[in-house]
């Protein structure tokens, strides 16, 4: 569904990302499915989508990060999610949401995110650490979790924004 609303269509022929482009080829009722879920009103595209599903699956993406990165558990924790497409941020809204999270601990000892934390000294003396972006595959998807907190936020084929707060 990302790729085709990147591409602004379910047409294969259309369709950027090749491994989609079969998917629609091989399954033509998910090609009309999704079709039905893009409206063009002048040049405006609508998208129909099952926000509860997309809002599941990235809900899994942030605690699984949590987990991985800071050793969190809080699958039964509550959460709320910001969706944006990249393209209708702000400069000011891309910059801060690209922003490496900083914190004033470490990560949990033993953590993964303790392996890619980066100190940062201030100019009065202080310190703090940032946690990066981390890129799992170029151009389709990177994360980043807050070093000692419960935000999450990731990118998907450089066209959503998502950003997960978990309360634990």
């Amino acid at each position: 569904m990302i790729d085709c609303m990147k591409a602004g269509t379910a047409s294969p022929t259309l369709v950027e990302r090749e491994k989609t482009r079969k998917s629609l080829l091989h399954n033509p009722k998910l090609q009309e499915r999704i079709s039905a879920q893009i409206r063009d009103f002048g040049g405006v595209l609508l998208y129909d989508i099952k926000k509860e599903r997309f809002e599941k699956v990235f809900r899994k993406l942030a605690f699984g990060h949590l987990a991985f990165e800071n050793d969190t558990l809080a699958w039964d924790s509550p959460y709320s999610i910001d969706i944006h497409l990249l393209s209708e941020m702000s400069d000011s809204q891309r910059d801060d949401f690209f922003r490496p999270y900083k914190g004033e601990l470490l990560p949990e000892v033993c953590s993964h995110g303790l392996e890619h934390v980066m100190l940062c000294y201030e100019d009065d003396g202080s310190y703090s650490y940032l946690s990066p972006w981390v890129t799992i595959q170029e151009g389709r998807y990177r994360y980043c979790v807050s070093p000692n907190g419960n935000i999450v936020k990731f990118v998907i084929a450089e066209f959503l924004a998502v950003e997960v707060n978990i309360e634990t």
